[in-house]
């Protein structure tokens, strides 16, 4: 951990935390005296989602969409009591798969107003976004314009994948060219 300034704790900050994963969380911290930004992810819409064949499908309780934006109300606020003032604090956009856990946590409408009712950042994933806008049948330029990108202070670059049911993957390549 040492000298890093960067973390990404891949923990869902929509879904509310146990006393462990606040545990967790703060010994993860405590272990990064430089850390400057933290981010977080927005995975899934459901607390026991079932991941088969790559993507979540819905399990358990699902949360509504203003469960999800109290959550990281919450989470936030806990956050910020732990974190000195300098540390940043992010979401990063998922991808979008064709199950009902996805639902919610890849509009980027709802991403837009988690980042804006808490005042914190957002981690811009290439190819999450791609994945999405194909995947949802929209353009990619649509989906980013609804991204809150005056937000975004980190990028994350990868090669995403057509497979040949027309289904796009986030195939964490690197990029061949333009991923744009």
């Amino acid at each position: 951990f040492g000298g890093r300034r960067l973390f990404h704790v891949d923990i869902d900050v929509t879904h509310p935390w146990s006393r462990e994963r606040r545990n967790y969380i703060t010994q993860c911290i405590s272990q990064l005296p430089e850390l400057r930004l933290i981010t977080f992810q927005a995975t899934v819409n459901c607390d026991q989602p079932e991941l088969k064949a790559g993507q979540f499908l819905p399990g358990g309780r699902r949360f509504s969409d203003e469960e999800m934006k109290e959550h990281a109300r919450l989470n936030i606020t806990w956050l910020r009591k732990i974190l000195s003032g300098d540390v940043q604090i992010g979401i990063e956009n998922n991808n979008y798969y064709p199950t009902e856990a996805y639902e919610t946590v890849t509009d980027a409408g709802f991403l837009r107003s988690i980042v804006e009712e808490n005042g914190i950042r957002f981690l811009f994933d290439i190819a999450h976004a791609v994945v999405t806008a194909h995947n949802r049948g929209i353009t990619l330029d649509d989906y980013i314009k609804g991204l809150p990108m005056t937000s975004c202070i980190q990028l994350h670059l990868c090669q995403p994948q057509i497979r040949s049911d027309g289904l796009a993957i986030d195939a964490h390549d690197v990029p061949e060219g333009e991923v744009l």
